[in-house]
């Protein structure tokens, strides 16, 4: 088990994951939270987008702290594509992110559904195993 201390837009999570070897799907164990706040959370994209609307138009995503989960690396390797965005809804078995490894591309999908809180990680980058690259509630 390894614990990670994640803050997301001010809130403070403790979350504890486990490594699996032989699944390349990362599991959260238990994950203690702050309080949760009163009211929803609006969530801010990066700026990457050019396309994408003012932030004070986008509408504001309610946080489930219960079921906050992390999408950790399994393995390490490179961001080939992040094929979901901030405030995305996904199901489990959606496609996150595709990460290269050994010269071969690996599908890193979501073990849970859920709305995309944060993104860590963008095409290009490198990524260690138990590294965070999104968080899912």
């Amino acid at each position: 088990m390894r614990k990670y201390n994640i803050k997301v837009m001010g809130q403070s999570y403790e979350v504890e994951v486990e490594e699996i070897s032989g699944n390349s799907q990362p599991v959260v164990k238990n994950i203690q939270t702050s309080p949760a706040p009163a009211a929803p959370v609006a969530v801010v994209a990066a700026p990457a987008e050019a396309a994408a609307a003012p932030v004070e138009n986008r509408p504001a995503v309610p946080v489930n702290t219960e079921n906050l989960a992390a999408i950790t690396a399994p393995m390490p390797g490179k961001i080939v594509r992040v094929a979901v965005q901030v405030g995305q809804i996904v199901k489990k078995g959606d496609l996150i992110v595709i990460l290269e490894a050994m010269k071969m591309e690996n599908e890193i999908v979501s073990n849970l559904g859920g709305t995309i809180i944060s993104i860590h990680v963008a095409s290009g980058a490198a990524v260690n195993p138990g590294e965070t690259m999104v968080l899912i509630g």
